[in-house]
């Protein structure tokens, strides 16, 4: 069984009235199948068979009925739907065919994948979890990363507003004739936004609502009080509030943009339909921001969006949450055991995805690029912030993703070190650079211009050279007795993909260019 596949139509069955083209299908999973010929539709037909004899196997309906035609003239299953239906005795070929089976078929499993417990408990297959993909090991690195631990402040309250939000959802449900704007419909909010001004201040007007990363533009007061009583937005917002989609989102866009007097339209009305819609839409609310994580996952990590439909901030939102729900089903897991959380920590990569690429230069791949020393360090150590709240973090993971890191610079460092001396000349030298062996106190030995021994320390962060970075004792104590013959490089914007980065070199007296703060004390019981 194609697992690509399965997977796709399972994206494809959580949303409401989509079906997927079997071109597309064929597109977008890169399968090598032919469909204007007899045999690439007889291998099309057998693959979409072997999907759906999976299905009903573990008697869930048939996710080839997710699939149909793009003909217009057919816009129907295939044959081929039909034929495993009766193989799977469903009913005769005939019979479900004139009773467009497939349509009903597909709406069960549409129930069934739309169920988020169906969904976490039988999406992935045991072969799914052996294998995490690209994107999924950058998810791992990104939100492991200690330049972005302030992401796990930001999910705190980016969950409590969407739960806030749900709140007033079930309440418009429970009494959908009663205008936004009645007290009672906030009544089980919290105090700080039990009331129609309250909550559409927190929901439009704060610079910091939990939905975005950051403080995005803001109201003034006189333009947020034309918005909360003019009557027609009471309408749109209602309609936003209790039933975000696309339809209700053009209809924000419109009702704003035909007020021209109110400026910062995208950020906030794309702000305020992502804080109705985290299980589909991700919070990177910048137009500009959001399109550009787009092109960095469609040309780095295999992301597509369909060349046949014009693609909004929404719509394409959906379908890139869709796709990524696909892809880091096995890691996702590890973050939370709580769907709203998951999609939470989702929606938060999107950003640091953001985050990882933004103001990147341009470096070949399998290239460190030296820089000069900054003349702009730190004066004293940045204070950490120590709060003694909990955390749910998996060190075992954080572990894992920081020696990935790690080895992958020292990597680089030997292919720079050895790429350099062979421009010089020196081949016998070159054949010698190596990774240090663990406890030797460095990590990659090499040789200088004249051929003297070098040692050199490697420490690598996928961010700016500012952040922190770590050296044990052994290490200290290495480096104090190789002074003259002892390197630290620095290496930063490192990029896991292209294998890239920069470095600068600290050389000498290294410990009076660095600022050293002890972590970690290592303690035994003392006598009485």
């Amino acid at each position: 069984m194609n697992e690509k596949v399965r997977h796709y139509l399972i994206d494809i069955a959580r949303h409401k009235e989509k079906f997927a083209f079997y071109s597309e299908i064929v597109k977008d999973c890169g399968l090598d199948i032919n469909l204007k010929s007899e045999f690439g539709r007889a291998q099309f037909t057998k693959l979409l068979s072997e999907v759906s004899e999976f299905e009903d196997n573990e008697k869930r309906p048939l996710l080839s009925s997710m699939a149909i035609y793009k003909d217009a003239s057919k816009n129907d299953h295939g044959d081929g739907f039909y034929i495993v239906a009766e193989k799977l005795k469903k009913g005769k070929f005939k019979k479900l065919k004139d009773e467009l089976y497939g349509f009903t078929e597909a709406e069960k499993c549409r129930v069934f994948w739309q169920d988020d417990n169906n969904y976490k408990q039988f999406a992935k297959t045991e072969r799914l979890e052996k294998q995490p993909g690209q994107i999924a090991r950058l998810f791992e690195t990104l939100i492991n990363a200690d330049e972005y631990s302030w992401a796990r402040g930001w999910r705190d309250i980016y969950i409590d507003f969407a739960i806030n939000v749900k709140e007033l959802q079930k309440a418009l449900a429970e009494n959908p004739n009663l205008r936004i704007d009645n007290q009672k419909l906030y009544l089980r909010l919290p105090e700080a936004i039990r009331s129609y001004e309250a909550f559409m201040s927190k929901w439009l007007k704060e610079n910091s609502n939990g939905i975005s990363s950051r403080g995005q533009s803001v109201l003034s007061g006189d333009n947020f009080k034309t918005i909360i009583g003019d009557p027609d937005f009471k309408a749109v917002a209602k309609l936003v509030i209790t039933n975000p989609n696309n339809q209700t989102y053009k209809l924000l866009v419109d009702w704003w943009y035909e007020n021209e007097s109110i400026s910062n339209r995208p950020l906030l009305i794309n702000r305020a339909v992502a804080a109705c819609l985290p299980e589909q839409l991700s919070s990177t609310v910048d137009n500009r921001k959001f399109w550009y994580v787009v092109d960095i996952l469609k040309s780095k990590y295999g992301f597509h969006l369909p060349d046949d439909q014009e693609w909004n901030w929404f719509t394409a939102n959906e379908q890139l949450t869709n796709w990524l729900d696909s892809q880091l089903t096995d890691v996702i897991d590890k973050v939370s055991n709580e769907v709203l959380e998951q999609q939470i920590w989702r929606n938060i990569f999107v950003w640091l995805v953001y985050e990882r690429y933004r103001d990147k230069l341009s470096i070949p791949t399998n290239e460190l690029i030296r820089r000069n020393i900054p003349e702009d360090g730190y004066i004293e150590m940045p204070q950490s912030k120590s709060d003694f709240k909990g955390a749910e973090i998996d060190y075992e993971a954080k572990a894992k993703v920081d020696k990935e890191l790690g080895d992958a610079g020292e990597e680089l460092v030997k292919t720079h070190e050895t790429k350099e001396l062979i421009k010089l000349g020196m081949h016998e030298h070159a054949k010698l650079v190596r990774i240090a062996k663990p406890g030797e106190g460095y990590d990659v030995y090499s040789f200088d211009v004249n051929g003297n021994k070098k040692f050199i320390e490697v420490k690598t962060t996928i961010g700016s050279w500012r952040n922190r970075f770590y050296l044990t004792r052994h290490e200290l104590k290495f480096m104090q007795e190789k002074q003259s013959s002892y390197s630290l490089y620095r290496v930063y914007n490192f990029d896991e993909e292209n294998n890239s980065g920069e470095y600068f070199e600290l050389q000498g007296d290294i410990e009076n260019r660095i600022i050293k703060e002890p972590t970690n004390f290592e303690v035994v019981i003392k006598r009485k």
